[in-house]
């Protein structure tokens, strides 16, 4: 175990949580852009929020596919032995586990990243998504 673990860069394993990352966005955009009628409409009405699907398609897409996104890229990822990511793991099934567990927080760690950037940079970002340190053009 020991010498496994001294074998896996960290460095590698946020190489890895980005790919998933950016993979998953891409994929994502593209198939809402192919399709539209997939994106989900919000609206608040009063202090509550309402969420409207167009389709039972939108609906399983919006709340079960995506979130199995992520781990079909890094299924997919795992394909390729690249020892700067895996370490000493030579096997798909051992890729295959890693990957799966980088997957599962890679979310988590965009998110934080996402939220930390911002402030280490000294920019305040509005709920409308526009910073507010930079002009509106």
């Amino acid at each position: 175990m020991d010498n496994l673990l001294k074998d896996f860069d960290p460095i590698g394993l946020s190489a890895l949580a980005a790919v998933i990352v950016v993979f998953s966005t891409l994929i994502r955009k593209a198939l809402e852009l192919a399709v539209p009628s997939l994106v989900k409409d919000e609206r608040k009405t009063g202090i509550t929020k309402v969420t409207i699907y167009s389709s039972k398609l939108a609906a399983w897409y919006n709340e079960f596919l995506l979130y199995l996104l992520p781990y079909l890229v890094a299924s997919v990822s795992a394909l390729f032995d690249v020892p700067f990511i895996y370490g000493s793991l030579d096997t798909y099934t051992g890729r295959f586990f890693f990957a799966m567990l980088v997957a599962t927080f890679s979310a988590t760690i965009f998110k934080l990243v996402k939220k930390l950037l911002p402030r280490l940079f000294g920019v305040t970002v509005d709920d409308d998504k526009t910073p507010s340190s930079f002009p509106v053009v």
